[in-house]
């Protein structure tokens, strides 16, 4: 049994329904799915509540969405398994994805490869993907780039990890000082890579990425947000490479 965590807040139709699929790849899986939801409006909730989980914690909040402080909720009120895995809630997961992930974990921390999907897929089915998009040019086509690039450039993840609750709590999990969303993950990876002096961590493990239109957003809050983090990001790396801060001030505890 192995906890599978998703982070949500005011989705839009057309996510609630990516991430139904998401969901329903785990069926039969030896799973506990949690949900995570970041003041979600009474209509979204609606809609997430019809779906087949396990667990759910709402954090009624003011504010920029965090997703930082959502998946250390998750991991405070939620998460049981020595082991646990995030998942972007528009991945579609092989029926043997848990037995893969972790029979090729580190024991530590590990990242999994995405095959992003073109426009024209219709069949969310996993069979059907597998048997038509496993082809190269789709796991190195249109897949997104780092938006910071940096010293740890490498240490970018994208989709999913896997992470043992010990060395999640040894670096005081994700830095909820990054408001809104990113670079979070890139300074979680660089975190928890460099105080456990691990060279290769991804795995050969893969999903699938539903293709939906890049989120673009006209807050100008969230933008501002956003450079914020970036900026605040390339400061702190300067102190990681140093094997400074590796354990956040505002995490879990």
């Amino acid at each position: 049994m192995i906890d599978v965590v998703y982070i949500v807040s005011n989705l839009s139709d057309s996510a609630v329904c990516r991430m139904e699929y998401s969901v329903k790849s785990f069926f039969k899986n030896n799973t506990r799915i949690l949900v995570s939801d970041t003041s979600s409006d009474e209509a979204t909730r609606a809609k997430i509540e019809k779906l087949d989980f396990d667990d759910y914690y709402l954090e009624k909040s003011v504010g920029l969405f965090n997703r930082s402080r959502a998946i250390n909720n998750a991991y405070r009120y939620m998460v049981r398994t020595e082991n646990f895995i995030v998942m972007d809630l528009d991945l579609i997961a092989s029926p043997d994805f848990i037995k893969q992930s972790i029979r090729r974990f580190n024991g530590i921390y590990n990242v999994g490869n995405i095959i992003y999907l073109p426009k024209r897929v219709k069949n969310n089915n996993y069979k059907y993907l597998s048997r038509n998009y496993r082809r190269k040019k789709y796991l190195i086509g249109k897949i997104p780039r780092p938006p910071f690039r940096g010293p740890f450039y490498k240490s970018y993840y994208s989709g999913f990890f896997i992470v043992n609750r010990k060395r999640f709590e040894d670096v005081n999990g994700f830095d909820e000082e990054y408001a809104g969303w990113g670079a979070e993950d890139e300074d979680f990876s660089a975190r928890i890579t460099i105080r456990n002096r691990i060279k290769r961590y991804k795995m050969e493990v893969q999903c699938f990425h539903q293709w939906h239109p890049q989120a673009f957003t006209v807050d100008r809050n969230i933008e501002i947000g956003k450079e914020i983090n970036r900026k605040r990001f390339m400061k702190m790396s300067r102190l990681y490479e140093q094997s400074q801060a590796l354990v956040c001030e505002k995490g879990i505890r």
